[in-house]
């Protein structure tokens, strides 16, 4: 049977779940609170705190316990969705900055041009959100 596309997720398939744990998780944690203040008028930013308090049960919750559930879910590496949104923006800074490079394996970027070259259909499966992604994928060396 032909292969006609090719799922991969990112930790552990493409990169290492070292780099992602040692060097990504510790950056968002770092960050989580200065670049809440700093986006705050932002919508999008403002519907992911407000998603927090909701998901902690805390609708009064002030900036301090937002980032006290980030943090708890970051150290669970809990799936959830604003850790995941937050993680995302701040990453794309990162990498726009030149603070963070992606990691490859090193027969990963090989066998994705090649997959993509014989026309196969590429799809990312990841807990990670579009944005962080996006950003993932766009900065490597290669």
């Amino acid at each position: 049977m032909p292969l006609d596309a090719v799922v991969l997720d990112i930790e552990g398939t493409t990169s290492s779940t070292w780099f992602v744990h040692q060097t990504l998780y510790p950056y968002s944690r770092e960050r989580f609170r200065p670049w809440i203040e700093a986006h705050l008028d932002d919508p999008e930013v403002a519907r992911q705190v407000d998603a927090v308090r909701e998901l902690a049960g805390e609708p009064d919750a002030d900036l301090d316990r937002v980032v006290h559930w980030l943090h708890h879910w970051l150290d669970g590496d809990e799936k959830v969705t604003p850790l995941k949104a937050f993680q995302g923006w701040i990453w794309d800074e990162g990498f726009a900055a030149g603070d963070l490079t992606s990691h490859f394996f090193d027969d990963a970027i090989p066998a994705i041009r090649r997959w993509h070259a014989e026309g196969r259909t590429l799809f990312i499966f990841s807990s990670g959100s579009l944005k962080a992604q996006h950003a993932w994928f766009g900065n490597t060396p290669d």
